[in-house]
């Protein structure tokens, strides 16, 4: 066989993790690479910093939500990419070329 062909047998199986990897796979997915990395960032930022550089960044992330959220209610937007193309204008085909 082909490394090509290989390749393709790998992604046409279906079902054959086990439980505790699909189950790495799902925590994964939800926590991200953010929170993986994060004992590092407050070790290299020290204990002081890094815990005030995560309350501001969960006030900044919350903040900036609550804007999206507030400006979707205030445009009537059901979804970001209406919201984009609304508040965007002409820059919304540069912006949404790439997420799709």
């Amino acid at each position: 066989m082909s490394n090509s062909s290989d390749i393709a047998e790998l992604i046409t199986v279906d079902g054959q993790s086990t439980v505790t990897e699909a189950s790495f796979n799902f925590i994964n997915s939800i926590v991200g690479a953010g929170i993986i990395g994060l004992p590092f960032a407050v070790r290299e930022a020290g204990l002081f910093l890094g815990i005030i550089m995560i309350i501001a960044t969960g006030y900044l992330t919350d903040y900036s939500v609550r804007m999206l959220v507030d400006t979707a209610i205030k445009v009537k937007c059901n979804n970001y990419e209406d919201l984009c193309k609304v508040t965007l204008h002409s820059y919304d085909s540069l912006c949404l070329s790439d997420s799709k």
